[in-house]
């Protein structure tokens, strides 16, 4: 570099150039090699057919980067692949200015990505995530994959890939029915950055473990882990245990918090809301649809409890009851059901159907005996849509809520539902079912499901029933004429049942839910792409019930 007159020149000799102990280009303005040492023309595999000064740099490599920095005047670093084999070379940027601040030029600097890397790792004891991630996935004893999304790359291990292989021989749609389940379950783990572990059933007679967990560093997520397992036998012997005591709870009715199946994040708050309620000793409020699970959650706060080995007591009005006061209560001739219950649990079904007076007074017997051998007092109420009424009882039973997802809002279950129940049907009605037919499963997602997972147990039985013992698959030609007529009435979103607001606000929400999964759930790119402000995006997603929490 020297200077000459006014103009300075910023070339370098030969020897300098080649001294350097990286790649160096300088290209000039017309993004052209200006100078080039040895380095880069190794680094870049160059074929020395003839000079390489006056050659195009776009022969080689992408020239996105040296447009942006001709343009942005400043420094870029990026990974590069060459343009003839492939290879991962390390770039650094930067504008040559003259003295009023213009580009003129670009100087290119270039490492090796493996002399780059190890850089790194000797200055920092860090290495990139990239490059530890196949380490990992080729160490593990197991079939792994590591999906990571921003760069839009998958790594497995070759035992994920034998697993594979050896699952789906023998039948070839069973792959691309297996690759739809793992990236739904990606998706999912992604979306609600939690592990999701299922065991799924496919139509080729697959029983698959699938264990898939977000990774998050410093609160930073980079991607998601995912491993599969086919104990075949194993896991039918494990299942079959499950079922088995599954089913006798159900007989029994002593459930547990893990006999209310799904993997919705909704669901998965009500059951730890559930579990740290229990141990605080207080009264709680169930308040869910007809059919959401609010006696099965009442008796799961029992039953899978330190409160099991005592009484369980569930109350309920079915008409108009005389003596309730007395049934309740000691009096004179005999004790009520609330001395039966001490250190147990009762259970008020649909409690607005009670008188306040009653539940006034079951207020005052716990708070006069607050000691360790009072009951634990579960309430609940279908009714969603009205105010509560104004009462001691209603004030203090409120303080501790759980509301349980109606069905509608926690679609992604259903699948595992429909399993769990043929399941049962296949030890209740001696039938073969293994798995449900996609477009069957499609249909029940369409629908409203107004009795929730009651009505969806129904119809599977119903379905299980017309199967017999020969059918393995649940289709759509099984399910009852009655059904199959009251989803075809209402499977249109926008028909002319629904005023135009409610039709407008259907639309909206799907739109929004699209965008999000477009963006990633990157709630920035979501409202640019939709022309609102991110507070009107919050807004709107807390008005239909979208998750925030997802990324």
């Amino acid at each position: 570099m020297s200077a000459k007159g006014n103009r300075i020149d910023y070339s370098l000799n030969e020897n300098m150039l080649n001294n350097f102990p990286f790649g160096l280009i300088i290209l000039n303005a017309e993004k052209k090699i200006e100078q080039i040492n040895h380095h880069a023309i190794r680094y870049m595999r160059m074929e020395l057919d003839g000079p390489v000064t006056g050659q195009a740099l776009s022969d080689f490599i992408s020239m996105d980067m040296v447009e942006l920095v001709w343009q942005q005047r400043k420094v870029y670093y990026r990974m590069e692949k060459l343009v003839t084999n492939g290879e991962k070379v390390y770039f650094t940027y930067s504008p040559i200015l003259d003295q009023k601040g213009l580009t003129i030029k670009t100087l290119i600097t270039i490492e090796p990505y493996d002399t780059f890397i190890e850089k790194i790792r000797e200055q920092t004891d860090y290495y990139p995530m990239t490059e530890l991630i196949p380490l990992i996935a080729e160490y593990s004893p197991d079939a792994v994959s590591f999906v990571v999304p921003n760069s839009k790359k998958t790594y497995y291990n070759n035992k994920w890939n034998l697993l594979i292989e050896r699952m789906c021989k023998h039948d070839e749609g069973a792959q691309d029915e297996l690759e739809h389940i793992l990236n739904r379950i990606v998706k999912d783990t992604i979306k609600q950055r939690r592990k999701i572990e299922q065991v799924v059933s496919m139509s080729s007679n697959l029983e698959i473990e699938i264990t898939s967990k977000p990774i998050i560093i410093s609160g930073k997520l980079y991607g998601c882990f995912q491993m599969i397992r086919d104990d075949k036998e194993l896991n039918k012997y494990k299942r079959q245990y499950r079922l088995a005591t599954s089913v006798i709870r159900n007989l029994e009715k002593t459930y547990l918090f893990d006999d209310m199946i799904g993997n919705s994040f909704d669901l998965i708050m009500a059951k730890k809301q559930a579990k740290l309620y229990a141990n605080m000793n207080v009264p709680i409020f169930l308040r869910g649809e007809q059919g959401t699970g609010k006696e099965l959650m009442a008796r799961a706060l029992h039953y899978d409890t330190d409160r099991k080995e005592y009484p369980f007591k569930h109350l309920r009005i079915d008409g108009k009851e005389e003596n309730l006061e007395t049934f309740i209560f000691n009096d004179a001739t005999s004790k009520g059901i609330l001395s039966e219950v001490r250190g147990g649990t009762l259970f008020i079904e649909e409690c607005t159907n009670f008188p306040k007076k009653i539940l006034n007074r079951i207020v005052h017997e716990l708070e006069e005996n607050s000691s360790g051998q009072s009951f634990q007092l579960i309430v609940s109420s279908s009714n969603l849509e009205d105010s509560l009424p104004r009462s001691t009882f209603y004030d203090w039973i409120s303080r501790y809520q759980i509301v349980l997802p109606p069905l509608r809002e926690r679609r992604e279950d259903l699948a595992l539902l429909v399993s769990c129940f043929m399941e049962q049907c296949n030890m209740k009605f001696k039938t073969n079912l293994q798995t449900i037919d996609g477009k069957m499963l499609e249909l029940f997602g369409k629908y409203s499901w107004p009795k929730n997972i009651s009505e969806l147990k129904h119809i599977v039985e119903l379905t299980a029933i017309s199967a017999g013992i020969t059918n393995k698959i649940l289709t759509k030609d099984l399910l009852p004429e009655h059904f199959l007529a009251n989803i075809e009435k209402k499977s249109s979103t926008y028909s002319g049942d629904l005023e135009l607001q409610q039709a407008l606000d259907s639309f909206e929400r799907d739109y929004i839910e699209n965008t999000l999964e477009t963006n990633q759930y990157n709630k920035t790119k979501t409202a640019k792409k939709l022309g609102i402000s991110i507070r009107n995006l919050y807004y709107k997603m807390d008005k239909y019930n979208i998750d925030r929490g997802s990324s």
